[in-house]
């Protein structure tokens, strides 16, 4: 039972065991990858069309959660418009991610 991984937990994958003695110093050193994280701010990456690196354009597009909030706000009786107000802000809406030299799409960040 103390092998087995508990549920909802990613467990890293375990390392082969080495066959080899011999090994440099070189390869026990761990590699560091680091992962882009797509969210509300700009990024530094690099453009998978044009190839180049480049800081990210954000653009806002409504998404899931602009819609579910204008039907929640509609729902609870607030009428006049008040249903509209999710589409004028920008924290209810997903931002999209693109290159400035190319206007490529490079990410899309769904709040929902």
């Amino acid at each position: 039972m103390a092998n087995r991984p508990q549920r909802g937990r990613v467990q890293p994958p375990e390392d082969p065991p080495s066959t080899s003695t011999n090994q440099s110093t070189a390869e026990n050193q761990p590699t560091s990858k680091t992962a882009e994280v797509f969210e509300h701010v700009t990024v530094n990456t690099k453009c998978p069309k044009c190839e180049s690196h480049c800081m990210t354009k954000i653009q806002y597009e409504s998404g899931n959660l602009t819609w579910n909030l204008c039907f929640i706000v509609a729902l609870s009786g607030l009428v006049l418009g008040c249903c509209l107000l999710p589409f004028c802000l920008d924290t209810a809406k997903d931002v999209l991610h693109i290159c400035p030299n190319c206007s490529y799409t490079i990410a899309r960040y769904n709040k929902m």
